[in-house]
C-alpha cells in the first residue's frame, strides 16, 4: 500500500472514531398531537336516563354505547312517578339541565331501552358527516330514532327535516338550543300535573311537536336505532312504541 493510501485510511479511521466520541446531537421530540376525534366522541356529553330499579337496562344501553366507541357517559337518575309520561318529563328537564350547566357544545340523550338497527360503524360514519357538513348554527336537535309522521328532505342527504315527529328515545341538541328545548319540557310537566297526566296533549314528545316546523329539527337517514320492545315500567306491562 502507498504512503499517500496509508494516509487516507488513517484520516479515516481517526474521523471515525472522533464521530462514534462525539456525544449524539439531542433533539427534543415533537409532542404527540392527540388522536382525531371521530363519530360519537365527537358530542361533548352524553346522558343516559336510567330507573334506578332498571339495572338490565342499563347494561343493555352501556353495551350499545361501547359499540360506537362511546364508555363515558352520566348517568340520570329517572324520577318515578304515578303518572309516566310526567316522571319522563322531569327525567329530560335534568338531563338537559345537565347539559346547560356544562361546557359541552353538543349533548347526546338517551333513554335506556335505546338499540342500534344499523352496523356501529354507519352510525360513527353518519354522527362524523353531521359534524363535518352540517354547521354548528345549521341544527337544533337531531334524533336517531323517531315516530316520524311528517318530513321532508333537507340539504343533506343523511339527514331528513322533521316537521312532525314524536318520541325522546335518543337525541343530539346543540348547546345554543337547550335552554328552548328545556323550556318547553318544563311547561310539559307543568301541564301534565295541572291536567291530570293528560299525556295526549301533553306527553314531553307531544308537547315539542309546536317547535319542529319552525326551528331545526332533523333525524338522521337511515334511522340509527329503536326503542326496544321490552316491559315499561310506567305501562306495566311488555309494550313495543313502534320507534323505528
Amino acid at each position: 500500500m502507498s504512503r499517500a493510501a496509508v494516509c487516507v485510511t488513517l484520516c479515516a479511521i481517526v474521523a471515525a472514531a472522533a464521530a462514534a466520541a462525539r456525544p449524539a446531537e439531542h433533539r427534543p421530540q415533537r409532542a404527540r398531537r392527540p388522536p382525531l376525534k371521530s363519530g360519537f366522541d365527537r358530542i361533548s356529553q352524553t346522558h343516559v336516563i336510567n330507573l334506578e330499579s332498571r339495572a338490565d337496562r342499563l347494561a343493555n344501553v352501556s353495551a350499545v354505547l361501547a359499540c360506537v366507541g362511546v364508555s363515558n357517559f352520566g348517568v340520570v337518575k329517572a324520577v318515578p312517578h304515578s303518572c309516566g309520561a310526567l316522571g319522563c318529563a322531569l327525567s329530560h328537564v335534568v338531563a338537559v339541565q345537565a347539559c346547560i350547566d356544562s361546557d359541552a357544545a353538543a349533548c347526546l340523550v338517551m333513554e335506556d331501552d335505546f338499540e342500534l338497527t344499523v352496523d356501529p360503524d354507519v352510525a360513527r360514519a353518519l354522527v362524523d358527516r353531521l359534524f363535518d357538513e352540517v354547521p354548528d348554527v345549521g341544527w337544533d336537535m337531531v334524533f336517531l330514532s323517531s315516530n316520524v309522521i311528517f318530513d321532508r328532505a333537507s340539504p343533506h342527504a343523511m339527514l331528513r327535516r322533521i316537521v312532525n315527529a314524536q318520541t325522546t328515545s335518543a337525541y343530539i341538541v346543540a348547546k345554543h338550543y337547550a335552554p328552548k328545548l328545556l323550556d318547553s319540557y318544563v311547561k310539559s310537566a307543568g301541564l301534565l300535573n295541572e291536567f291530570g297526566c293528560n299525556k295526549l296533549f301533553f306527553a314531553v314528545d307531544v308537547f315539542t311537536k309546536a317547535l319542529q316546523p319552525f326551528d331545526k329539527w332533523f333525524v338522521f337517514h337511515p334511522k340509527l336505532g329503536q326503542q326496544r320492545k321490552d316491559f315499561s315500567d310506567i305501562e306495566l306491562q311488555t309494550v313495543d312504541y313502534g320507534v323505528r
